[in-house]
């Protein structure tokens, strides 16, 4: 966990906290772009490297062009394949709301904890 990354993402968690309560996120790509925003890294490239189609695990690289030489981080994304095991669906779909409507605060309330379990999972590629 980088220090200084939970401290950027605490700072701009209203940020985060009105995006997902004005949609729901498509994918976990999503949330890592709102997570890398967040924590303020700039000019920033996110690679996802998928492990397979029925793990629901991916390798995600965020390089900076801002940065000499180039800094790269990692995170694994690794939160399951289906409506029941898979984190971020079971949050959309899991409730008694259809998950088509606006985000309910319990809703938010799990996309927010998603997005800094990924924030605290970021590493530096060395």
């Amino acid at each position: 966990m980088i220090k200084e990354f939970i401290e950027r993402f605490e700072k701009n968690k209203p940020k985060i906290d009105a995006a997902f309560r004005s949609e729901h996120p498509s994918d976990y790509s999503e949330i890592v772009r709102l997570v890398v925003e967040s924590i303020e890294i700039d000019e920033f490239n996110v690679c996802e490297i998928p492990n397979s189609r029925q793990s629901g695990e991916s390798l995600v690289v965020i390089s900076s062009d801002a940065t000499y030489p180039k800094t790269y981080w990692f995170v694994l994304v690794e939160y399951g394949s289906c409506t029941v095991c898979d984190t971020l669906m079971n949050i959309r779909w899991g409730g008694s709301d259809s998950g088509n409507s606006k985000p309910t605060g319990d809703q938010v309330a799990g996309y927010m904890k998603l997005a800094l379990h990924i924030a605290q999972g970021i590493k530096v590629l060395e």
